[in-house]
């Protein structure tokens, strides 16, 4: 095998070992795919490949982003797809699924700035009153709606 396509993990939250790791390789001799699975624990350290496949290096990253699974080896694990001083792993099953704060550019300050985030979603949900309809397609055609 001389081409590792792909690295991903799978949290199963309710195993001893949680993490799935699944490594992705091409074999462009014998014209075959090959998978290579491995599990860990919640606080266990997999062994980064990267210096066999320089290609790991974004796919180590990415899993230790995203799920917070650590790579013992790896020279450069830091954040790449969530935000500066982001706390917690967003792929992980017992991660929180609302979100209460959002940064952005505060222009009047010159710097980014935290505000509560308001959920307009929740609040058409729980009013009784909210038309769901269309309310173009319903003034066109009431008799369909």
């Amino acid at each position: 095998m001389r081409h590792l396509i792909d690295l991903t993990c799978v949290d199963h939250i309710d195993r001893a070992h949680r993490f799935n790791i699944w490594y992705g390789g091409l074999s462009c001799t014998n014209q075959k795919r090959y998978n290579i699975l491995t599990s860990i624990a919640e606080r266990e350290l997999a062994v980064s490949s990267m210096h066999v496949f320089k290609s790991l290096n974004w796919a180590e990253r990415e899993a230790w982003d995203m799920f917070g699974v650590p790579f013992r080896g790896h020279e450069d694990l830091r954040r790449i797809l969530t935000d500066y001083g982001f706390k917690g792993f967003p792929l992980r099953k017992n991660y929180p699924v609302v979100v209460y704060w959002e940064k952005h550019w505060d222009e009047a300050h010159d710097s980014v700035r935290q505000k509560l985030v308001t959920l307009m979603q929740a609040s058409k949900l729980t009013n009784p009153f909210f038309d769901y309809r269309v309310k173009w397609l319903w003034e066109k055609f009431p008799e369909r709606i």
